[in-house]
């Protein structure tokens, strides 16, 4: 990621995010708090991990010389991605140089993977350093210390073991752009961003669209829930895609700008959003590509309105469409034709009385005074200014 001004740097290390900057402003106050200023404090000075920064267009700078010594002395081009390993080496897709580079612990950048140069030489595993890439644009780190490469100009997807062979996982005649790269442990399945389209990789089913109608999409990560957090830079969006591939907005407004703190997520602009990660404890983090921010997405928090969640519980009804979810756990389909037994008597009230969850939102609700509508997010920034 290029950027110019005064900056946030998101940077991966250790399999998580960090971020960091200049004017930073006060921390939100949730569960997450102390994770989040542990995060926040190790990048609350700026550094530079990686590249001198003296390159102006994209072009292969890469020099032999540059291999093994200071990572901040050699110049990178266009490093469009980087995700950090276990043993706190991190990544970077080298794009206009054809390879994937390595920066130790010590601050040592190595080639990992690629010639420096484009080609393609087949499928067949092979020496990582002596085979070629083609506009590597998207990497991803399993708990495994394995990394997978989106091979862009190639249209595959490959694997970089701990020993340094490198493989084809899955090829992808359709892929047409992108970055976001996910690869499950254990190579069930895999998620690529390319352009408007999410795809997903099994291997029974091949590569197939789970998603579509997207404008640019950017990163991705994946949920313990099995859903799909992508972001559409595009769009100026973040969304959330189902297994079954249905996709709702999560964060963004749409709009170009500069949000301010403490805005309903999907009021908030998030002008070109690239970045998306997700810190265990301490909620999720977005990057803009215009601005230079990074937005920390908070907890879920309810805003229920409580006439009208008791008219939906007494008729079985869920309050924001879909389906309902009784105290004991079945699952209804909602039927507007149909009413439930005792409706509208004593028995039916106590029968049909809202689980112990939504009763808890409702009345941490009444507590907060929030407003009525269905379940609200806020983002705070970080801001750089």
């Amino acid at each position: 990621m290029r950027a110019s001004g005064p900056l946030t740097v998101v940077a991966v290390v250790a399999g998580a995010i960090s971020c960091g900057g200049r004017g930073a402003g006060p921390p939100p106050s949730d569960k997450g708090q102390a994770e989040f200023e542990r995060v926040r404090a190790t990048f609350g000075v700026l550094e530079t991990l990686a590249g001198a920064g003296k390159r102006q267009d994209d072009v292969n700078e890469w020099d032999p010389a540059f291999e093994g010594g200071p990572a901040t002395a050699a110049e990178l081009s266009s490093p469009h991605n980087a995700v950090g390993d276990g043993d706190g080496n991190v990544f970077i897709a080298d794009k206009e140089a054809h390879a994937i580079r390595k920066v130790t612990p010590d601050g040592r950048i190595e080639t990992a993977a690629g010639v420096n140069t484009a080609g393609d030489d087949g499928d067949a595993p092979g020496d990582a350093r002596a085979l070629h890439l083609d506009w590597p644009n998207g990497v991803w780190v399993a708990a495994s210390g394995t990394v997978y490469i989106l091979d862009l100009g190639n249209l595959k997807v490959r694997r970089l073991d701990r020993t340094g062979r490198l493989s084809t996982l899955f090829v992808a005649p359709t892929l047409a752009g992108g970055r976001g790269l996910w690869v499950a442990d254990d190579e069930t399945v895999a998620y690529v961003s390319s352009v408007g389209d999410l795809l997903r990789w099994t291997p029974s089913a091949g590569v197939t669209a789970l998603a579509s109608g997207f404008v640019d999409l950017g990163n991705l990560i994946v949920d313990p829930d099995g859903s799909v957090l992508v972001t559409d830079r595009g769009a100026s969006r973040v969304f959330r895609v189902s297994s079954a591939g249905v996709s709702a907005p999560i964060a963004g407004s749409g709009a170009a700008g500069i949000g301010d703190d403490g805005l309903p997520a999907l009021d908030t602009p998030l002008d070109e959003v690239r970045g998306i990660w997700r810190v265990p404890g301490a909620g999720l983090l977005v990057g803009t590509h215009h601005g230079s921010r990074v937005f920390r997405q908070l907890r879920f928090r309810a805003r229920v309105d409580r006439r009208r969640a008791r008219r939906a519980l007494l008729r079985r009804r869920p309050v924001d469409g879909g389906r309902f979810q009784g105290e004991r756990g079945a699952e209804r389909d909602h039927d507007p034709g149909r009413r439930p037994a005792g409706h509208g008597t004593r028995r039916g009230l106590r029968a049909n009385r809202p689980p112990r969850a939504l009763t808890a939102a409702i009345r941490r609700s009444r507590r907060a005074g929030t407003g009525s509508g269905g379940i609200g997010l806020r983002c705070r920034p970080t801001d750089t200014r």
